[in-house]
């Protein structure tokens, strides 16, 4: 019966779209979300490769009298679902049956991973809907002249979106092989010509930025070439934070398991890499399976591939930084997983088959885990935190360090929720390139000085700002800022380190005490913390530092009773135990600037 036939796919869509919108992000939150927020809002091009076409989309649904951040997280919803929809229309043009095909987009619709993809603003959730047009397109019962021009099409839009597109190459090529014999290459061209029109959008923003949020100059097509081939991280490889840790590729590879395999629930993530091995034996072994084999091999390529040219850290950020990813290589193996599970059943004939349309249903049982991992996620933590730290800074303040979350996210309070344009936020290792130096001097009014082609002079450029009357913070208190924190006297303010003048003499540590008593009653704070591996993790550390630098004063001080106050202050800000992902996604790494 027909009607039974779409019975999976109607159950799992409905799931999906009452989960993603029931826990749809309202709140910005760590690494680049800042920045799509606000680019999405008032134009401007993003971090390279620029992501134009996403940027283009959220663009879009600026019209939408909903708040930035709520308005964005739709807008990557929606691409997400209609991704799982032409999933499942690439599932059963590889001849998958509708229970198996069913299965494959639960399965990738109710990844933890993918589900937060496809809930805030994340230009991945864009890429989930081009590898599944890439995939229906490859197989669907096409005209040739059709199909190369929209394999054309997918192109130049993986191109205007994110590179990681680009693994998806055997799978295209095989689609292309399929067709270029009776149409013409020119479809192809043309199909790619129009892909790749978003970029169009760049160059007009790159003639006339105005105050729009643009990385980099781009006043010549070498600044528009270099930024699209994103050199400035070099086209082909991740950058590592600059201290960070060396990872062996053997160690990436089973990090990139585990991620996996929880996000799949085990025993379909085992059953697709199997099935990823047999497709391509089976491949070389004959020309019918050249569309599985090729499937197959790019998937190694997403996922294995990938983590082979990897340096940066599995933990770094809380594992969010290298675990989103996995995103390409997820659906690739949902695929495959969905063949081998289709081959099995039609084997065992009898009673397999009969309650082969079960199978989706036992997917689902991924769905409130994922619902819960994103609404721990999606907390107001790291707003809040940004929040906190703008509104109790003195008039005119400096504040220096931090992370992208910092960078991205103070950028979209201040220029799409108009607040304390008065504060500066110097980012220190962007000061290197000399557009963002140019901002920074516009802000102050002043170049910032320190800066040279061998490094930063911190101490200098935090003598020149206190020179003008500047009040400066530290976000930071690592082993970079030394020199700093022996130069000039310090104390803990808040989620800040308060810089003054050489000479000065730093506030009694009973006045510290009620300085920061005074500002943590003006925070808004949770009831709670947030869990690790969270973007929340990563920044309520600040809240506790004050209270463990008083708790080491009145250690020195022999005064035990205030010592375990303040340590039982500091405890009430660290993250809980429980983990939201495998072990290695749950250590805390200071991540720098790509």
């Amino acid at each position: 019966m027909v009607w039974l036939r779409s019975a999976p796919l109607v159950v799992v869509m409905l799931a999906a779209t009452v989960g993603y919108m029931a826990s749809l992000a309202r709140y910005i939150l760590g690494h680049d979300h800042g920045e799509y927020v606000m680019t999405g809002t008032e134009g401007g091009a993003p971090h390279p490769p620029g992501y134009p076409l996403y940027v283009l989309w959220l663009r879009l649904w600026s019209w939408i009298p909903l708040d930035a951040v709520l308005r964005s997280s739709l807008a990557s919803a929606v691409l997400g679902l209609a991704a799982i929809l032409l999933l499942y229309r690439a599932a059963r043009s590889f001849r998958i049956s509708p229970p198996a095909s069913a299965l494959a987009v639960a399965l990738f619709a109710f990844s933890p991973r993918v589900w937060q993809i496809h809930t805030h603003a994340e230009n991945l959730s864009l890429n989930s809907l081009i590898a599944a047009g890439i995939l229906w397109v490859v197989a669907a019962p096409l005209a040739p002249a059709l199909r190369l021009g929209l394999l054309g099409l997918l192109a130049g839009w993986g191109a205007s979106n994110h590179h990681l597109l680009a693994l998806m190459a055997p799978v295209w090529l095989w689609g292309v092989g399929r067709s270029c014999k009776k149409a013409g290459w020119g479809w192809l061209l043309v199909g790619l010509v129009m892909g790749l029109l978003p970029y169009a959008s760049t160059v007009v923003i790159a003639r006339s930025p105005g105050d729009r949020w643009v990385w980099g100059e781009l006043t010549c097509v070498e600044d528009l070439v270099s930024y699209l081939l994103r050199l400035e991280y070099g086209s082909f490889q991740l950058t590592p934070q600059l201290d960070a840790r060396q990872v062996g590729p053997a160690e990436q590879l089973l990090a990139q398991v585990r991620r996996i395999g929880s996000d799949l629930l085990w025993l379909p993530a085992l059953v697709g890499y199997m099935a990823a091995m047999l497709a391509l034996g089976g491949a070389v072994a004959s020309r019918r399976l050249w569309g599985q084999g090729s499937v197959a091999l790019s998937f190694l390529l997403s996922g294995p591939g990938l983590m082979l040219i990897n340096r940066t850290p599995p933990e770094a950020l809380g594992g969010l930084l290298v675990g989103r990813l996995d995103q390409q290589a997820e659906m690739l193996l949902c695929l495959l997983v969905a063949w081998a599970v289709d081959k099995g059943v039609r084997r065992l004939g009898g009673a397999a088959w009969r309650v082969r349309w079960v199978l989706p249903v036992m997917a689902l049982l991924g769905a409130p885990r994922s619902l819960e991992r994103a609404r721990e996620a999606y907390r107001p933590t790291v707003q809040l935190y940004l929040v906190n730290l703008l509104e109790t800074l003195p008039p005119g303040a400096v504040v220096i360090g931090g992370d992208d979350l910092h960078l991205f996210g103070l950028l979209y309070l201040q220029r799409i929720e108009h607040k304390r344009s008065d504060i500066v936020h110097i980012a220190p290792t962007m000061l290197f390139r000399p557009w963002y130096a140019a901002r920074i001097a516009r802000a102050l009014g002043a170049p910032p000085e320190g800066v040279t082609a061998r490094g930063i002079v911190m101490t200098h450029l935090i003598a020149s700002l206190m020179a003008r009357g500047r009040p400066v913070f530290l976000l930071d208190a690592d082993d970079n800022y030394n020199e700093v924190l022996e130069r000039f006297p310090n104390y803990p303010e808040g989620v800040t380190i308060r810089l003054l003048a050489p000479g000065s003499t730093p506030p009694e540590t009973a006045q510290i005490e009620a300085l920061n008593e005074a500002l943590f009653a003006r925070y808004t704070l949770e009831d709670r913390p947030p869990e690790r591996g969270s973007f929340g993790a990563r920044i309520v550390r600040d809240y506790a530092r004050p209270w463990r630098f008083l708790a080491a004063e009145y250690g020195e001080q022999q005064r035990s009773a205030e010592v375990a106050r303040m340590e039982a202050r500091a405890r009430s800000f660290e993250p809980l135990s429980i983990p939201l992902g495998p072990p290695e996604e749950v250590a805390r790494s200071n991540v720098n600037y790509r």
